[in-house]
C-alpha cells in the first residue's frame, strides 16, 4: 500500500503433490500456476484493508474453482521432472 504499486495475485495449485510442506525432496509431478490481472491499491486504506484483501481471496477461491482454460494468458506449468525449468503456456491441466 505505501509503495502505491498493484498487486498482481499469482495462484499456485498442485504444489502438495511435488513437494508437501517440510518436504525433504521433490517428487515429479506437475505445478499449475495462474497470474492474476494486476490489483491496484490506489483506494486501499488501513480502514478498508480487510474488505481488500477478501475481495482478493474471493479471485484466488474463484480461480482454483474454475481453473483457467488453455488460452488463458498467465496460465503456465512448472515440472519438477524436468529439473524445475518453468515453461510458459497452458499445462495438461490448464487446457
Amino acid at each position: 500500500m505505501a509503495t502505491g504499486l498493484p498487486i498482481v495475485p499469482i495462484v499456485i495449485r498442485n504444489s502438495e503433490s511435488v513437494a508437501g510442506r517440510n518436504a525433504a525432496k521433490l517428487n515429479p509431478g506437475t505445478v499449475d500456476i495462474a497470474v492474476l490481472p494486476p490489483v491496484s491499491v490506489g483506494n486501499w486504506s488501513p480502514r478498508n484493508l480487510r474488505e481488500r484483501m477478501e475481495q482478493i481471496r474471493a479471485a484466488y477461491l474463484a480461480t482454483l474453482t474454475e481453473w483457467p482454460g488453455g488460452d488463458a494468458a498467465g496460465c503456465a506449468t512448472l515440472q519438477s521432472g524436468d529439473g524445475g525449468r518453468y515453461r510458459p503456456g497452458p499445462s495438461p491441466s490448464c487446457a
